[in-house]
């Protein structure tokens, strides 16, 4: 079964904005649930209405995806190195080569995902109020499969696929050409106002610094993390929450460099320098304590890669002028904070770190 595959045209509202970063006023919901760039919501709750017509009931197990969640999703699936899947699938993200784990699906580096734009969607059914696979019969349908009626339809509708491979995974592709049929439903389903900002309101510039407060990793499994292990991607992980050098070796330094951090937290257990599900939550979940303020020029400081980390910059210690203009722009977005100066004060780092 091949699926059409067409090339996307975005939305002109699209232009100039951030992926995975779109503002409220230009998002919809769907049914039914989620949410898409809102001619796109237009055209999945119209197509949705007359799949129900014919007996299926669409679905989504993801549509609208911000940069967060991106990355958690990314960092689940992906690691540094060789995972070992026979289908050698890689991303390259933040300039180092990533390689999907074996049995999961794919997924887009972060920033560059057509959920990110609000206008993908993972299609599925839903049945008896659970949702299966896009794949599986419709009950009450005459088509053997969801997917059977996305192939006969959704070109209707101004939907498409992306892979051969993702038979639930389409995209809205018309741009700002509403399809004949969406137009006929929201003939007798008027739409929200959709204005790109409250006219006595200027719309607020985007800034070019891109700034995401990293997501704390889950647990990953197993026994843990001990001396002797090599090249492994969560040793690295605990390795740079620690504010070590990064190499993916379990040795000595970062055996001691657990120890200290597990005395120092008696709530993850013995310290035995072995990184098990206690000391894993406790490390991922810590808040580490304000010592100084941080502004430009500051080198080699364990306290400026701890923000660095935090915003997702690249971590070498050097408090330089990418980290103050990422340091501004968090400032920006929690006005709490006080003013924009890019210093790392008190409000700010408590901010950084709530």
């Amino acid at each position: 079964m091949a699926f059409p595959i067409r090339k996307v045209r975005k939305p002109a509202d699209l232009t100039g904005k951030t992926n995975g970063q779109l503002p409220d006023h230009m998002m919809k919901a769907i049914a039914d649930h989620g949410k898409m760039h809102h001619l796109a919501a237009d055209a999945w709750n119209a197509m949705r209405t007359a799949a129900l017509n014919d007996g299926v009931v669409l679905s989504n197990v993801g549509s609208y995806r911000s940069y967060n969640s991106q990355l958690s999703l990314f960092m689940q699936r992906y690691v540094t190195g060789d995972s070992g899947d026979h289908r050698r699938i890689f991303r390259t993200f933040q300039g180092q080569k990533w390689m999907l784990k074996p049995k999961m699906a794919p997924a887009a580096a972060p920033g560059t995902s057509n959920h990110g734009w609000g206008l993908a969607i993972d299609a599925c059914l839903l049945v008896d109020g659970k949702r299966i696979g896009i794949g599986s019969k419709p009950p009450a349908s005459r088509y053997k499969s969801g997917t059977a009626w996305l192939l006969e339809h959704c070109h209707k509708y101004g939907f498409s696929w992306e892979l051969q491979s993702e038979p639930w995974h389409i995209r809205y592709v018309e741009g700002d050409a509403v399809p004949e049929p969406v137009r006929q439903w929201l003939a007798t389903n008027p739409p929200e106002a959709h204005a790109p900002a409250p006219p006595n309101i200027p719309p607020t510039p985007e800034s070019p610094t891109v700034v995401v407060v990293m997501a704390d990793p889950p647990y990953p499994g197993g026994r843990g993390f001990r001396i002797g292990m090599r090249n492994n991607p969560h040793v690295k992980t605990i390795q740079r929450r620690l504010g070590l050098k990064v190499d993916g070796w379990f040795g000595k330094q970062t055996k001691e460099a657990v120890k200290k951090f597990q005395r120092e937290n008696p709530a993850c257990g013995p310290a035995d320098g072995w990184v098990g599900p206690k000391t894993w939550n406790v490390l991922f979940k810590y808040r580490p304590p304000f010592v100084k303020d941080l502004s430009i020029g500051l080198k080699d400081s364990f306290e400026v890669k701890t923000v660095q980390k935090r915003l997702g910059l690249f971590v070498d210690g050097w408090f330089g002028r990418k980290t103050k203009a990422a340091v501004m722009e968090f400032q920006k977005r929690n006005p709490e904070v006080g003013p924009v100066t890019g210093v790392v004060d008190i409000k700010t780092w408590e901010a950084l770190f709530r």
